[in-house]
């Protein structure tokens, strides 16, 4: 059985969150609050959490080739 631990990155909940993702260019995992309309990202290196209001519900998203866009 391989050995793992668990961490807790965001206090503040999430209203629905799901959908995760990493993002290997940058070393950030994101993922999207669908009632809270909002994209969010945790930085693995400096430990930032970021919020990115889109105004409307948001059921999936990706990566695009440019690392500023997604």
């Amino acid at each position: 059985m391989a050995d793992f631990s668990v961490k807790v990155i965001e206090k503040s909940a999430s209203m629905l969150g799901e959908g995760p993702l990493y993002d290997s260019r940058k070393d950030e995992l994101f993922w999207t609050d669908i009632k809270g309309k909002v994209i969010k990202s945790y930085c693995l290196k400096s430990g930032a959490v970021n919020s990115y209001e889109v105004g409307d519900f948001v059921g999936a998203f990706a990566f695009c080739e440019d690392e500023n866009a997604l």
